[in-house]
């Protein structure tokens, strides 16, 4: 059924693990509506949403319409386009995509379908579907005798083909699948007597069907088909005190900080305080945001000499502590960036919290942040909102972070007593305007657009919070194009006010489980495992509303939280790489 069809799939499913309350206390309707959205969001943002006076405008000619489908012959006359109001014969998307697509297709394979995208039209929210044109006739014929001989013919053929019996009208059954709608005009015959079911409505055989069914719907998982391993979950991998990024002395174990990062970079293991989708915004700040990341969490998760517990020290030691691991991991790694180096640097501007400086030569400006604080209470925070909560929102634009190293530095200008501990980092050179006032209604619509409602100056949506959007951190091109550069992101959570339910994690290593459901490496520490023996099939994939990145089968997308991951313009290279795998197997 194609790639659109596995990740609409694997959307969907992320969205009802994670947010199991959103389905089990809703009706099918409300339901309906929340999978339409997330559908719309992820169409929109990978040019899957279509017109369907474009349809119709590139067809060779129109065909007559179904119940619920408009028809369109596709230039060539191999192939017909079809616009489906999906709730003429099913409940929800998910639904139409396990049965009308998913299962069709299995049953039916000369005549089954691709998913192209999607569409609203005057019946509603509507999928667009490509299938094979039959060049035949339709088996229903215009006399009474002649129908009930097809009839017959019908029902020899699914008993003897499909096991399936027929109740007495146009309903087929065996003890796993129901079909629906079996009627002969959806039925058609080629000049060499061959049978082509079109329109059929299948759905598995559950013992709430009362048709003697034994099967279910499963939630979503995945499996490796060549090894038989089973993934449950993804399964916490690092002790519940600590990280073995840091050892016994409280010293970093540089050797476990390099392998762990490249784990996470390639995709075997990641840190669980964003979602899964959001902690690609962390790896697009690059190796050095990942490292920093990872030393920061295993510090705020250890205990032992430099015991730090929970609770018992102010947001001002966090910060403390924070700044003194980084300078000494820079100094280690060679990143901690010389003032003096700095000073030969072609500087350009200075904002309230950062030095900004430019390399014409590489078309980069490099952002000395002498006050993180100005939004961020610690540097952790620092990493997960300001860097890689903006490179999952708003990196599609081409502004994404990079970390590439630390300093201590004067404020804003050096009458400012003291020294500063500053984030370097670089972002790309936007040759571009900054809005004048009169064009915020359309910064308004942009993040209408991505999602979020305006509240007391603060664009607010379920799960984010943007905050010091003013004219001057915007930039849009010469084509209309919208640059964010300094935005101020958190998640929305309980606390701020705004109905979120967001909460930022406990910062555990997660990788898919390696054994069986009951792994005995479910507890294991990062010593026991090597992240880099993970296979890497089970990546992340993509869910929609919130992004959030799982593993599937028709069965489940097995999360821990609502999770979340940013589109560009096309699929990222991580959805393409578990949608490869998924449909070349040997994942399911």
């Amino acid at each position: 059924a194609g790639r659109r069809n596995v990740e609409a799939s694997l959307i969907l499913g992320a969205d009802r693990r994670a947010n199991r309350a959103e389905y089990e206390e809703k009706e099918g309707y409300e339901v309906a509506e929340r999978q339409e959205k997330l559908l719309e969001r992820y169409a929109k943002k990978n040019d899957l949403w279509l017109d369907e006076k474009d349809i119709a405008a590139n067809a060779e000619r129109i065909l007559p319409s179904g119940a619920e489908s408009h028809v369109y012959l596709d230039p060539g006359g191999k192939h017909v386009t079809k616009v489906v109001s999906y709730l003429v014969m099913s409940e929800t998307p998910a639904e139409f995509i396990d049965n009308r697509i998913s299962l069709h297709n299995y049953l039916f394979n000369g005549t089954k379908y691709e998913l192209l995208g999607f569409t609203k039209n005057e019946d509603g929210f509507a999928f667009v579907v490509r299938q094979p044109y039959i060049a035949g006739t339709e088996l229903e014929t215009e006399s009474k005798d002649g129908d009930a001989a097809q009839k017959e013919r019908v029902n020899a053929y699914m008993l003897n083909k499909l096991g399936m019996e027929n109740d007495g009208g146009t309903t087929y059954y065996n003890e796993n699948y129901i079909i629906d709608d079996l009627h002969l005009n959806n039925i058609f015959e080629d000049e060499n007597s061959n049978l082509y079911f079109i329109d059929t409505v299948p759905s598995l055989n559950t013992p709430s069907d009362k048709k003697n069914g034994v099967r279910t719907y499963f939630d979503f998982e995945v499996r490796d088909m060549e090894n038989g391993v089973f993934i449950d979950d993804i399964k916490t991998i690092a002790d519940k005190k600590s990280l073995p990024l840091l050892l016994e002395n409280g010293k970093t174990n540089y050797e476990q900080l390099e392998q762990t990062t490249d784990a996470i970079l390639n995709g075997t293991t990641h840190l669980n305080r964003l979602s899964l989708a959001e902690e690609q915004g962390r790896m697009a700040g690059g190796r050095r945001n990942v490292e920093a990341s990872l030393l920061l969490a295993a510090s705020s998760r250890a205990d032992g000499a430099e015991v730090r517990e929970a609770g018992k020290r102010t947001a001002s030691d966090a910060a403390t502590e924070q700044e003194r691991i980084l300078k000494e991991y820079a100094q280690e790694v060679g990143i901690w960036i010389a003032p003096e180096e700095i000073e030969k640097w072609n500087y350009r501007d200075t904002g309230m919290e950062a030095r900004v400086y430019y390399d014409p030569a590489s078309g980069y400006v490099y952002k000395v942040v002498y006050n993180y604080k100005n939004f961020s209470e610690t540097p952790l925070e620092y990493l997960d909102n300001r860097i890689s909560l903006h490179n999952y929102l708003f990196g599609d634009s081409g502004v994404g972070y990079e970390l590439i190293g630390f300093t201590e530095t004067h404020g804003a200008t050096k009458d400012v007593s003291g020294t500063f501990f500053a984030p370097v980092l670089r972002q790309k050179y936007i040759a571009g305007e900054e809005l004048d006032n009169s064009e915020l209604p359309l910064l308004d619509a942009e993040m209408q657009r991505r999602g979020f409602e305006k509240k007391n100056g603060v664009y607010v949506s379920d799960d984010y919070i943007v905050e010091d959007l003013h004219a001057d951190n915007v930039m849009k091109s010469n084509k209309g194009n919208f640059f964010f550069i300094d935005p101020v992101i958190s998640l929305n959570t309980p606390e701020e006010g705004y109905g979120g339910n967001r909460a930022y994690e406990d910062n555990a290593l997660k990788t898919p489980e390696t054994e069986d459901v009951a792994g005995k490496h479910r507890n294991a520490s990062l010593k026991d495992i090597n992240p880099l023996s993970v296979p890497r099939a089970f990546d992340s994939v993509y869910d929609g509303s919130r992004g959030q990145l799982l593993l599937l089968n028709r069965g489940q997308l097995q999360l821990k939280k609502p999770q979340q991951m940013s589109t560009k313009d096309i699929i990222p290279p991580k959805i393409r790489k578990i949608t490869d795998d998924l449909l070349n197997t040997p994942c399911r």
